[in-house]
């Protein structure tokens, strides 16, 4: 494998990864309220701002995703300015929702990147296991619109509606295809979405290694 001197340079995927692995061990600890509504907000911006500099030095790539990076970033803050606050555990929910477009197409990209090269270099690695866990995080995006719409699409162990933090846990064990069974989904379209999230993750992982090892 090559190696570098500057890892932010060399390997872009690096601030996605180190972002997201924060997001997903910082999130549970957080508290209720105004803190934890605030370090939310932080962390999830951090996510964005480190998915549009993975697409740096792109041309038309970067304008795009920062155009939906806007979209998703500005829906969360149309949504908590009309409930004042009010309602912060929601607002995560529609700003998980309008993001799916810039995760995936960060994802789309990033998978691109780690396939169309010959060699296995730890660029490549890492490109890829940006684009992994961006696409479990678009995923958390398509369960929190059907939470939206209906609040019984999920169901777990503790009362009311699922919170994003619960959602990104459920993506990813399901993108994983582990089905630990503590959050499940109760309607239709969303049993339809784990089904074919599922699927995508055993697809996504041998098309990978074939892709690498070809």
């Amino acid at each position: 494998m090559s190696t570098g001197t500057s890892g932010t340079r060399r390997y872009p995927a690096m601030p996605m990864i180190c972002t997201t692995g924060a997001l997903l061990v910082v999130y549970p600890a957080l508290p209720d309220g105004l803190v934890g509504d605030v370090a939310v907000g932080v962390l999830m911006l951090a996510l964005i701002v480190s998915g549009v500099l993975t697409l740096r030095g792109t041309g038309n790539h970067i304008v795009i995703a920062a155009v939906l990076c806007v979209i998703g970033v500005g829906a969360h803050a149309v949504f908590a300015a009309l409930t004042q606050q009010a309602d912060a555990p929601r607002a995560e929910l529609v700003s998980a929702c309008a993001s799916v477009p810039f995760f995936s197409y960060v994802a789309c990209h990033s998978l691109r990147y780690a396939s169309k090269h010959a060699r296995l270099t730890d660029d490549r690695l890492l490109a890829a296991a940006s684009a992994y866990l961006l696409v479990g995080l678009a995923w958390s995006g398509v369960h929190a619109l059907f939470t939206l719409i209906d609040q019984s699409s999920y169901a777990s162990p503790g009362e009311g509606e699922l919170d994003w933090g619960e959602l990104v846990y459920f993506s990813y064990i399901t993108l994983t295809t582990l089905g630990y069974g503590d959050v499940t989904p109760r309607t239709e379209p969303a049993q339809a979405a784990a089904t074919i999230e599922a699927i995508t993750g055993v697809f996504f992982l041998g098309f990978l290694v074939a892709r690498m090892l070809a």
